[in-house]
């Protein structure tokens, strides 16, 4: 099941303000693809006059396949419009919206990507990569769409593009082991040391370091740190005076101020800050359900 933001906003900085000036959607794969994405995600926008918007987030550690139409520009190095592959992001992301556009993207889960590019994850971390390098000339279809179309009647263009491709490109054995790995420590908070996944996984620290490069695209510790970090902004999120020491403990910190240090490395402002400038985002707006 796709939860809509307004119930699990994770790696979004500032749902609240993004369900301002956006239309955002998240959308269920179909079955033949669950098994490599997560959801589809649709961002549709108009300023009109007003100055470009800037959305910040704090990628999963997962490959997204996103195109783009209209909008101008993003920013942080990325590129504009088209059909873009980005590997695992560890740093924050920005992306600009000026004028009107709109995006269709798949986020796969974790792992997920391996069958569909030619090399280890590890190789496209921090990078990005134009669609049709990876996927091929078709691609192209779905801008084509994306620019005749709204956001969401691109959905079926893209599924179909993935579909074909990974019917050629299947889902490594280990890949699948990896993802199953990954999303255990995304549900369970009490996962927090690398020996503890090598333990489950049956296989040395050093296997296992190698095995989440070339299938995850990041080691095992960043992963867990990502994930803790995003659960502790969904703290922020839902409660504007949570009990950071609290917190820290549940999420596997030695100490609050280990976790402060994390978090503000990474958003840009301490954790008791940052929820106290959010808004938990409203349940009721009509068409921002997503």
């Amino acid at each position: 099941m796709v939860k809509p933001v307004t119930q699990d906003a994770r790696g979004i900085i500032d749902a609240a303000r993004m369900l301002a000036n956006v239309r955002f959607e998240r959308v269920a794969p179909p079955p033949v693809l669950a098994g490599l994405l997560d959801r589809f995600w649709l961002v549709t926008w108009d300023r009109g006059d007003s100055a470009p918007f800037d959305q910040s987030t704090l990628p999963h550690p997962v490959v997204n396949l996103v195109f783009q139409h209209g909008g101008g520009p993003a920013v942080d190095g990325c590129p504009g419009p088209g059909g873009t592959v980005y590997g695992v992001q560890r740093a924050r992301m920005v992306r600009r919206l000026a004028g009107s556009g709109r995006v269709v993207a798949a986020m796969f889960r974790p792992a997920g990507f391996r069958g569909l590019l030619d090399a280890p994850l590890q190789t496209i971390t921090d990078r990005w990569v134009p669609a049709a390098d990876v996927l091929g000339p078709d691609s192209a279809r779905v801008t084509e769409v994306l620019a005749g179309a709204t956001a969401d009647r691109a959905v079926p263009a893209l599924a179909d593009l993935l579909e074909r491709r990974a019917a050629d490109r299947p889902l490594p054995a280990a890949a699948a082991d990896l993802m199953a790995l990954t999303e255990q420590i995304a549900a369970d908070p009490a996962l927090t040391r690398v020996e503890q996944l090598a333990a489950a996984a049956g296989v040395s620290v050093r296997q296992l370091q190698r095995a989440f490069a070339e299938h995850v695209g990041a080691s095992p510790k960043w992963v867990i740190r990502r994930y803790r970090l995003l659960e502790a902004a969904e703290h922020a999120r839902r409660d504007p005076r949570p009990d950071w020491a609290g917190v820290a403990g549940q999420l596997g910190y030695s100490d609050q101020a280990h976790l402060v240090r994390d978090f503000t490395r990474l958003v840009g402002v301490p954790p008791a800050r940052y929820a106290r400038t959010i808004v938990a985002p409203p349940t009721d707006l009509p068409g921002l359900a997503g």
